[in-house]
């Protein structure tokens, strides 16, 4: 901000006039908005490939099982 007192009735008026504030706090609100979008996405990726993993881990010990099995009989 100025010094110079009509600079700063004009400059306040601008901010009044293309309503910098209001302006702003929509912004917030949607950067707020898109943040807990990404944070329930990375979870439910998170989620996801932790379930495949699970999948794999028991796929595999199921193999384990399997060859154990035929490599006994």
């Amino acid at each position: 901000m100025t010094e110079d007192v009509y600079y700063a009735r004009v400059y306040a008026y601008a901010l009044s006039l293309f309503k910098v504030h209001q302006w702003g706090k929509s912004i917030e609100r949607k950067i707020n908005i898109a943040s807990r979008i990404y944070d329930m996405l990375y979870r439910e990726i998170a989620n996801k490939r932790t379930e495949l993993l699970e999948v794999i881990i028991v796929i595999l010990i199921a193999i384990e099982i399997v060859l154990f099995i035929i490599g006994k009989g």
